[in-house]
């Protein structure tokens, strides 16, 4: 069996703050990611069956409400039975990872209220969880794309379902990657769609609950950044838009934000303002496009990325083992490396907030032999 295994890293965020020479220090080292069975017996078919490959699943959306973090795990590779699941916060060392709401609404193909293949989620301030189960690059499933809402102070019930349509989102070959909410206006989702078919920033309004993407070429890769070394290894896939970020207001007495975003495959970091996203018409026009801001470069191709409340962006940069950050009230070039540590923080994914600490997930599986998921916490 390849092991797999989630690493925690803890400093508290007040510390980060105007502070230089922040470290990530490992805090906690969990081997094998495994579920809370309905049975024994249940477990034992699941294995005899290979329904379950302890060493499959990989972990690449976290966030936390309250005491407790939840965790997407696409099906990017077969045996992984839970797409979303849960896990106290504060007691790691006999922390179990429960499905999430339960088993039964996670990952039966044949059945599309499910959740088929969960890539990130997001928590709003009223503590509903946006769910996005859109990854179908890999044709396990036919069920189409859908953002499910979850009550987490009602038990997890489910609240709300949209199905995305085939313009918007294909059945086959979409890649929902990430996912932001903008509680003004009646509420926003903007979604990264990383499909290298379909790539672009899906809109989701809560109030008219309807959905709409635009596409543009800024989302996809650049050539100048392909071929790049990870950890030794050559990664050659040109891969398009990917994390996101909202920005706080621009403006204190407007409601209009910044989406942030780029590709993976590229140093460049654009921005995009809530008010032209928000207008449906506008977004199926090409007029909007002059509306792109370029913020500048980056130190190195990047995933992940999450602003906090004083308007800090904080940024993986994958091949330098290391997170950035930056004001974006300031020009880009005045960034910073946070942290570097190729042995700790090892192809840094995403970030999550719990109020006073920074996490950041990692995940050593693109580079190595071995699969290997880590939540570090900063």
């Amino acid at each position: 069996m390849i092991p797999s295994a989630i690493f925690l890293l803890c400093l508290s965020f007040s510390n980060i703050l105007g502070v230089k020479n922040e470290t990530f220090i490992l805090k906690y080292k969990w081997q094998n990611i495994n579920f809370t069975w309905p049975s024994k017996e249940v477990y034992e078919e699941a294995l005899k069956t290979r329904r379950f490959i302890p060493e499959n699943p990989e972990i690449k959306g976290l966030r936390i409400f309250k005491d407790d973090m939840y965790f997407a795990i696409p099906l990017y590779k077969p045996g992984i039975p839970i797409t979303l699941a849960k896990a106290n916060k504060d007691n790691w060392e006999n922390a179990t990872v429960r499905p999430f709401p339960n088993w039964q609404e996670n990952v039966d193909p044949k059945n599309c209220s499910t959740l088929q293949s969960v890539q990130q989620v997001e928590i709003d301030n009223r503590g509903i969880l946006w769910a996005i189960d859109g990854e179908r690059q890999r044709n396990f499933t036919d069920c189409p794309c859908k953002l499910v809402l979850y009550d987490l102070n009602r038990g997890g019930r489910r609240v709300y379902t949209h199905i995305f349509p085939n313009e918007v989102c294909l059945p086959e070959g979409a890649f929902l990657n990430d996912i932001v909410i903008d509680e003004t206006d009646g509420t926003y989702a903007y979604i990264s769609d990383a499909s290298v078919i379909d790539p672009g920033l899906i809109v989701f309004s809560k109030k008219l609950l309807k959905s709409w993407k635009i596409r543009d070429k800024t989302m996809y890769s650049d050539l100048e950044a392909s071929n790049w070394l990870l950890n030794g290894v050559l990664m050659t896939k040109l891969e398009p838009i990917d994390g996101i970020s909202l920005s706080p207001k621009i403006h204190p007495r407007s409601n209009e934000k910044m989406v942030f975003y780029s590709a993976v495959a590229s140093f460049k970091l654009y921005g995009i303002s809530t008010n032209i996203l928000k207008n449906e018409e506008t977004c199926r026009g090409d007029q909007w496009r002059k509306n792109v801001t370029l913020l500048g470069r980056r130190q190195s191709q990047s995933d992940g990325m999450i602003f906090n409340k004083n308007g800090e962006l904080y940024y993986s940069l994958v091949p330098l083992n290391a997170v950035g950050i930056w004001n974006f009230r300031k020009p880009l070039n005045s960034s910073r490396i946070l942290d570097k540590n190729k042995t700790s923080i090892y192809e840094p994914n995403g970030f999550a907030f719990d109020g006073t600490e920074l996490y950041l997930l990692g995940n050593r599986v693109i580079s190595t032999l071995n699969t290997t998921s880590g939540s570090y916490l900063s």
